[in-house]
């Protein structure tokens, strides 16, 4: 068995025994609330992970915009955030 495994092995055993010792546990489907239960023993809270309904596409031209702003922005670091799920 080589290294790797090993460490493998030791973070999976680390990762249950301080997660079963939680306060609270979330979970974004009832999928993972059940693979944390039958397999972890973790009780997780399942919070649905979706945008508000104020939310819509951006259009062509505010994404223009801030393609812009950010260009002519160049001393200033730009963070950029997007949902991988919505």
């Amino acid at each position: 068995m080589d290294g790797s495994c090993l460490n493998f092995k030791y973070l999976l055993r680390f990762e249950k025994h301080y997660g079963q010792m939680t306060n609270g546990s979330l979970c974004v489907t009832r999928a993972m609330q059940l693979e944390l239960a039958q397999n972890w023993g973790i009780r997780a809270t399942v919070l649905y992970d979706q945008p508000p309904e104020f939310f819509c596409p951006t259009s062509l031209q505010e994404k223009r915009k801030v393609d812009t702003d950010i260009l002519l922005k160049r001393n200033r670091p730009a963070l950029v955030v997007s949902s991988i799920s919505w």
